[in-house]
């Protein structure tokens, strides 16, 4: 019985809503176990995006081509034309010649090849600089995704212990409710006074009162983890 009622509440946390595809409908009625939470939020989760993507940056930067150990070749190229109207052409027999639309063009490419053979060992220390920051990205990602983890593996639990709460108050609403009902008939017929009805009234108000009260805490834990999952 109390397996079954765990599962019901479960269903409370929703679906994995930022999911790519839309699941089946079998799924989509399935609860929400910690594992299931745990691979959405590690997928989804935008803290967690954001420092994968920085280890990415800082593990395409760690080479020795970004630090200056490597060769650099610089290609150039060019293409000018100019076009003239009148050209006159003297040979040297004396006799000169006159020729229209004359298109002339220049093209040139360049090749050039550098490399730094040393430069007082700052090639090293920017080489050696780029791998600690490769290092401290992995350790960030290590960090980032252990807390998430923890976080959210307490909010779940923070979640059903809060509805089983819930329960309980809800439960209590329901005796308070039949307490008042009874002490309200018996006053009809005498046997309680009007000072136990006001009692009954206090107990059944105070009951409400907490029942309520636990269902803003059961919504704002619902709330968080789908913040956490990244949920829409």
């Amino acid at each position: 019985m109390k397996i079954a009622f765990l599962a019901a509440l479960l269903l409370g946390i929703g679906s994995a809503a930022g999911a790519q595809e839309a699941p089946p409908a079998q799924e989509a009625s399935a609860p929400l176990t910690l594992r299931k939470c745990l691979e959405i939020g590690l997928e989804q989760n935008y803290d967690v995006r954001i420092v994968r993507n920085e280890e990415r940056v800082s593990d395409n930067n760690a080479t020795a081509g970004n630090a200056g150990m490597l060769p650099t070749v610089d290609l150039s190229a060019g293409y000018t034309g100019t076009l003239d109207n009148d050209r006159t052409v003297t040979p040297r027999n004396g006799d000169a010649t006159t020729e229209t639309g004359v298109y002339d063009q220049t093209a040139n490419v360049g090749l050039a090849v550098n490399w730094t053979l040393f430069d007082g060992l700052r090639i090293r220390t920017n080489y050696k600089r780029l791998k600690e920051m490769q290092q401290m990205g992995a350790l960030k990602t290590r960090i980032t995704i252990e807390d998430f983890m923890a976080s959210l593996t307490a909010e779940y639990y923070n979640y059903i212990q809060q509805t089983l709460r819930l329960e309980n108050f809800r439960y209590a609403v329901s005796l308070s409710r039949e307490r008042l009902r009874i002490t309200e008939a018996r006053v009809q017929v005498g046997n309680f006074s009007r000072l136990d009805l006001l009692q009954a009234r206090v107990d059944f108000n105070a009951d409400s009162s907490k029942y309520m009260s636990q269902h803003e805490l059961v919504t704002a834990s619902r709330i968080r983890i789908n913040e956490l999952l990244a949920n829409e």
